[in-house]
C-alpha cells in the first residue's frame, strides 16, 4: 500500500486526489460536495487507503494448455503428447519470460495498468 487516501461517494468509486490522511480525504469531499451543482446530495463519504497497482502476469501453464489444445484441433490423436512433458520449472520460466515480454510490450504502448485496489475503506458523515 500506498499510505496515501482516496475518497468516493460510493464504496466502488474512487476518483480524487491522493491525501496524506484520511481527514485530508474528508476534508476534500466536503468542499467537492458542499461546491457541487449536481442535484444529488450526499450524506456520507468512503475513504479508503491506495493498494498496489495491479501488475499483470501472463499464466505459463494456461498458454501451455491453450497451445495443447490447438494443437489437438490441427494433429488430433497424433498431438495428444505435445508438451506433456513440461516441467513445474519449465512453467515457471515461461511465466517469466512472457510476463517480462508482456510488460515490455505494455509499457511501449502505453497499456500499463493505471488502477489500484482501495483498501480498508470506511464510511464517514459529511
Amino acid at each position: 500500500m500506498t499510505g496515501k487516501y482516496v475518497y468516493g461517494f460510493s464504496d466502488d468509486c474512487f476518483m480524487s486526489e491522493e491525501y496524506d490522511t484520511p481527514w485530508e480525504a474528508l476534508a476534500a469531499a466536503q468542499k467537492e460536495e458542499k461546491e457541487s451543482l449536481s442535484h444529488e446530495t450526499h450524506t456520507e463519504v468512503y475513504i479508503g487507503i491506495v493498494g498496489e497497482k495491479w501488475k499483470p502476469e501472463i499464466d505459463g501453464e494456461g498458454i501451455v494448455d491453450m497451445l495443447q489444445d490447438n494443437a489437438y484441433d490441427i494433429g488430433g490423436e497424433f498431438a495428444e503428447s505435445y508438451l506433456q512433458g513440461v516441467t513445474k520449472e519449465e512453467i515457471d520460466e515461461l511465466t517469466d519470460v512472457l510476463t517480462k515480454a508482456f510488460d515490455a510490450w505494455a509499457a511501449k504502448h502505453g497499456y500499463e495498468p493505471d488502477f489500484y485496489p482501495v483498501e480498508n475503506v470506511k464510511e464517514y458523515e459529511l
